[in-house]
């Protein structure tokens, strides 16, 4: 079996080689490279095994270099997941340890694994949260009636509330969008993501029609907003936004349900509402209302370094140790635009 460490950029059919496997998602996607490469700098380096021409196994993986946390490589920064694609005739251990030898020869100071599978050797582990899946092989009728009775309920009442929905992949569209998250986000205590990542994330994907916004109005004003992006036959919610003062009229709900029946009606078969985390009660139960199946993520740090010490500002704001729900926009954004790449 012979083993390369690659940029899946500039293999052009790479799309091709990770839908070969059932556990492929957008995270392993070209596009999704290009997007991170292209705004923060990371470079990839993808594990890829092959064997009689055939593609056996790939793990993503991306080098963050940072004056702050150092250089090290995560499989992937900014991604919810990331489960190896591997063949059943493959052992992930072995896998596994080719990319540890390959991070020891960079001198990263650790590999941080974001998948399913359980690394109790040398590793410490995060629990990350959960993600949750909707099965949209099911009919219309059939998803409608494995909601909850709240979220069926708020369904009607973002209809009788007169909330309008639509798919819009304008520059306009994106533009809103990034302004209500900014304001959620500072609703949460968080910086806004660097908009050159949306428009990044626009120009590579969404312009293309391999994802789509779908929005919410009221009154012809958009209220809430998210983020999906496409890969095969699989969704992935990514970001979502709104402004909470209109919350009350329901607008997520008609938003998700209304994107739900455009996903199966366009062919695809399965929906990832992405990460929660464990804390996040709320938009777990939200989460869980529309039917999904809940999977545990757990994330694994291997430590090749343990010398490197994280700068201890970053940390507080990676961890949300610093609350920053009462600062402005502008300088919420700026944050944002320095802090983002060193987090990752």
């Amino acid at each position: 079996m012979n083993i390369s460490f690659l940029d899946p950029t500039k293999i052009a059919n790479w799309d091709e080689l990770i839908l070969s496997f059932s556990s492929y998602s957008f995270f392993h996607s070209s596009d999704w490279a290009k997007v991170l490469q292209k705004t923060y700098g990371f470079k990839p380096h993808y594990l890829i095994a092959t064997e009689s021409g055939k593609t056996k196994a790939i793990l993503p993986i991306m080098e963050v270099n940072s004056i702050f946390t150092g250089k090290k490589a995560i499989s992937l920064p900014f991604s919810d997941f990331c489960e190896p694609l591997i063949s059943k005739d493959i052992s992930y251990k072995r896998i596994r340890n080719k990319a540890l030898e390959f991070c020891k020869i960079r001198k990263f100071s650790s590999l941080e694994l974001r998948d399913s599978k359980v690394h109790l050797e040398d590793s410490i582990i995060s629990p990350a949260g959960y993600q949750h899946l909707i099965d949209l092989s099911d009919s219309e009728e059939q998803l409608f009636n494995k909601l909850s009775d709240n979220t069926r309920r708020n369904i009607r009442k973002a209809g009788k509330n007169q909330i309008t929905f639509e798919i819009n992949n304008s520059v306009s569209a994106l533009e809103d969008f990034y302004s209500m998250n900014c304001y959620t986000r500072r609703r949460h205590g968080l910086p806004p993501q660097p908009y050159k990542f949306f428009k990044n994330l626009y120009d590579i994907v969404l312009s293309k029609n391999k994802g789509f916004i779908s929005v919410s109005k009221f009154n012809d004003k958009t209220i809430a907003g998210a983020v999906f992006l496409l890969i095969g036959k699989k969704a992935l919610y990514k970001y979502g936004a709104s402004f909470f003062e209109y919350q009350n009229l329901r607008p997520n709900n008609i938003l998700i349900w209304s994107s739900i029946k455009y996903l199966k009606n366009n062919g695809y078969e399965e929906l990832n509402f992405g990460r929660t985390e464990i804390r996040n009660i709320g938009l777990r139960r939200f989460k869980l209302g529309w039917g999904s199946k809940e999977q545990i993520l757990n994330y694994y740090l291997f430590e090749l370094n343990k010398s490197h010490k994280i700068n201890s500002s970053i940390k507080s704001i990676s961890q949300k140790n610093i609350s920053l729900n009462r600062f402005p926009i502008t300088l919420l954004k700026l944050i944002g635009r320095v802090v983002y790449k060193h987090i990752a």
